[in-house]
């Protein structure tokens, strides 16, 4: 491992990586996903986070200025198509949890020596993430890696080093999550009561120029080499995935998003397709909860998807495949009938029953009333 290789004398990095890098205000806010961000009002005594679902991105100019916001926070997610990728991995630990500092003062340094071991993540920031006292750790990449399976290296390493990964104690951004589900969201740094720390985790400053300057540092100071190869040989383990999502809110949050879509529905042209898909999901996974995949009846899935679609928001106005909708479905069941990707909630999943993180019940029967 060579924790230095990407440096020129004097720590400084070399023009090839840092050519690379994001070393202007605006080239840095251009490293996050632009597409479902999350939001929430600052002045609120705990942070109530929504995700935008109106169906535009924001561009690094627009995100640097909801950062400036006074009033508001902003936050990013990871893009979650199959070339999505990350200029980053964060940890986030929160103020009670058993490896903060104040807990354990040998658990955040186990924890880095293993990534530098395993990963060649030789650098990173520390943030206080907000009035709380969480922390959130930082470990920018000299290039950009695919994002699902930078989440299961370091997933694995950490578990593998004897860390539990689960709400409240210690979760990775990109996280692992389910195939239709968005990756979680986090808080971007240096917005109220955030500050970049020092070794002994004390606030030395909440500028953003030194921040990113600081970016720019711990990158370039990665072993680019050991880090790629760690990441590219990571198998994601199919069979360790409904474990996994036990503990997080990726089913939760699944199931709010399909909601969304319920309450939504139509907003323009081009949608069918996507309606389609995550209203049948929906009725396959969370409208037949409980059942067996041999006690699901078919013929009244496919009844109330097709009833549901065609009462949606938009339906009459966007929606070009109506004379065809009912084989449109049909055809779309079917295919899962075959494949069985998506099975009833509690059946061959049952480690998925809803978590304290639940989405809003009340909200989601208002939705399916209006329906």
């Amino acid at each position: 491992m060579n924790c230095k290789r990407a440096t020129s004398e004097g720590g400084r990095p070399s023009s090839r990586i840092a050519d690379n890098l994001p070393t202007t205000i605006p080239e840095w806010f251009g490293i996050f996903h632009q597409w479902d961000f999350i939001y929430a009002d600052a002045t609120e005594s705990k942070a109530e986070w929504k995700t935008n679902t109106k169906g535009f991105p924001l561009s690094p100019t627009t995100l640097y200025k909801r950062w400036l916001s006074l009033t508001e926070l902003i936050g990013v997610r990871f893009e979650t198509s199959r070339n999505g990728r990350t200029w980053y991995v964060m940890i986030d630990i929160d103020f009670g949890s058993q490896y903060h500092p104040f807990q354990n003062p040998t658990a955040i340094p186990k924890l880095v020596a293993i990534l530098e071991e395993k990963a060649g993540l030789c650098r990173h920031l520390k943030i206080q993430s907000s009035s709380s006292g969480g922390l959130h750790l930082y470990f920018p990449f000299p290039e950009a890696q695919p994002c699902l399976k930078t989440a299961f290296t370091i997933h694995n390493l950490v578990t593998e080093a004897g860390f539990r990964v689960t709400s409240g104690q210690l979760e990775i951004f990109p996280n692992i999550k389910l195939p239709d589900s968005l990756y979680n969201g986090h808080r971007l740094p240096l917005q109220q009561d955030s500050y970049a720390l020092n070794d002994d985790f004390q606030p030395i400053h909440n500028s953003l120029e030194q921040f990113i300057n600081s970016w720019v540092l711990a990158a370039s100071h990665q072993d680019r080499e050991l880090l790629a190869t760690t990441i590219d040989q990571a198998k994601p383990a199919r069979s360790k995935i409904p474990q996994l999502h036990a503990s997080s809110r990726n089913v939760a949050e699944w199931k709010e998003r399909l909601e969304e879509t319920l309450e939504r529905g139509w907003t323009q042209v081009g949608q069918t397709n996507q309606i389609i898909k995550e209203v049948c999901q929906y009725a396959i996974v969370f409208q037949n909860q409980g059942k067996t995949w041999g006690e699901l009846d078919w013929s009244a899935t496919q009844k109330w998807v097709y009833q549901t679609i065609v009462n949606l928001p938009g339906y009459k106005t966007f929606c070009n495949h109506q004379n065809n909708i009912r084989k449109r479905i049909s055809e779309w069941l079917k295919a899962n009938q075959k494949n069985r990707k998506h099975t009833p909630l509690g059946s061959q999943i049952k480690q998925f029953i809803t978590s304290p993180f639940s989405t809003n019940k009340a909200r989601q029967e208002e939705a399916l009333q209006r329906i």
